[in-house]
C-alpha cells in the first residue's frame, strides 16, 4: 500500500486539478497540494480522517456521501456536481464537478471547477454575495446556499437556515406554488411567496431556475416586495374610495326617491368593493342616533 501511494503521489502531486484518496473504510490516505491550498489550514490535516465526517462538515448536499458509499459497494464510478459557496472552509467558490472511481486498492476523488478561472479566483462568490437581491441554492427543495441578502430578509443567521427546506419559511399556498423544486428537473417559473421572518411577514417574488446539468438543482433569485405590495393595496383601496364617491354622486342626481338611492348605492359600493353584505345608517338629527336605512345579505 505504501508504494502503491507513494506512485499515487508521484502522478497527482502536479496534477492541476484537486485530488484525495481514501480506503474501503472512508479513511483518508492521501490529499495533493492543489486540494490542501483550497482548504483553510485551520481544517487541515485530511489525511487520517474520516471522509464521511469531512464531507458532513464541508457540504450541506449529502449527495456525495451517498455516491462514495455506492462506489466502496459496487465499484463503479460516478461523476457528481456539488456546490462549495455554502462552505466558507474551501477557497475555490462555485460549482465544482467530482468524479469518483476505483484505482488498484484505494479509491480516488478528482476535483475540478464547472465554471473554470472564475470559480478559482473567488468572484463567482463576490457576485453572488454582493447582489441586492436575494439569492438561494436548494437541493430538491433543501437549502443548500444563501446570500446575506437572503439572510438579512429573513432576519436569520446562515447556519440555522442552510439544510432547511425553503418550505418551511412559507405559508401553505407557497409550499404548492413551489412543488416543482421537489423535482429533478422543470422549466424556469415565476412565483409570489409569503416568508415568514423574525420582523414579520414578507412577500418575496422572483424566478426559480434548474441547472441542467446537477439534477435537483434548483436557483431562485428574489426580491422583496412587501412594500411594494402594500403601496399596490392602498392604491386599489383608493381607487375603489374614488369610484364609490363618484358613483354616489351620480345615484344622488339620478333619483330623488330616497330608498332607490339607498338601494342603487349600496349596491354600487358592494360591487366595487366585492363585499357580499353591507348596511347604510342615517343619522337623526333631532336625537342624534343612527339608524339602519336600507341593507343587504343580512337578515331583516
Amino acid at each position: 500500500m505504501d508504494n502503491f501511494l507513494v506512485q499515487v503521489k508521484n502522478i497527482f502531486d502536479s496534477a492541476p486539478f484537486a485530488v484525495f484518496t481514501f480506503d474501503a473504510s472512508g479513511t483518508v490516505l492521501y490529499i495533493n497540494p492543489l486540494f490542501e491550498s483550497n482548504i483553510a489550514q485551520d481544517d487541515l490535516p485530511f489525511v487520517g480522517k474520516s471522509l464521511y465526517d469531512l464531507v458532513h462538515k464541508f457540504l450541506v448536499d449529502d449527495r456525495l456521501e451517498k455516491q462514495i458509499k455506492r462506489l466502496i459497494d459496487t465499484d463503479k464510478p460516478f461523476s457528481l456536481i456539488v456546490e462549495t459557496l455554502s462552505s466558507p472552509s474551501i477557497r475555490a467558490q462555485g460549482f465544482i464537478n467530482v468524479i469518483g472511481y476505483k484505482l488498484d486498492s484505494v479509491y480516488i476523488i478528482i476535483s475540478d471547477f464547472v465554471s473554470g478561472r472564475l470559480a478559482k479566483e473567488g468572484r463567482y462568490k463576490q457576485l453572488i454575495e454582493g447582489a441586492p437581491d436575494a439569492i438561494v441554492i436548494m437541493n430538491h427543495g433543501v437549502i443548500t446556499f444563501t446570500n446575506p441578502a437572503f439572510n438579512t430578509i429573513l432576519d436569520i443567521p446562515v447556519h440555522e437556515i442552510l439544510g432547511k427546506k425553503l418550505s418551511s419559511f412559507i405559508d401553505e399556498k407557497g409550499r404548492q406554488d413551489l412543488s416543482a423544486i421537489k423535482k429533478n428537473y422543470s422549466k424556469t417559473f415565476f412565483a409570489r411567496i409569503n416568508v415568514n421572518t423574525r420582523s414579520g411577514k414578507k412577500i418575496l417574488e422572483g424566478n426559480f431556475h434548474f441547472i441542467e446539468d446537477r439534477p435537483g438543482t434548483s436557483i431562485a433569485l428574489l426580491r422583496d416586495v412587501t412594500e411594494k405590495v402594500a403601496l399596490e393595496k392602498r392604491l386599489l383601496r383608493q381607487n375603489q374610495d374614488l369610484a364609490a364617491v363618484n358613483l354616489i354622486s351620480k345615484t344622488l342626481s339620478s333619483s330623488i326617491d330616497l330608498k332607490e338611492v339607498l338601494q342603487n348605492t349600496l349596491s354600487q359600493i358592494l360591487q366595487i368593493m366585492n363585499i357580499e353584505t353591507g348596511w347604510i345608517y342615517l343619522l337623526d338629527e333631532e336625537t342624534q342616533m343612527l339608524k339602519c336605512a336600507y341593507s343587504y345579505g343580512i337578515p331583516d
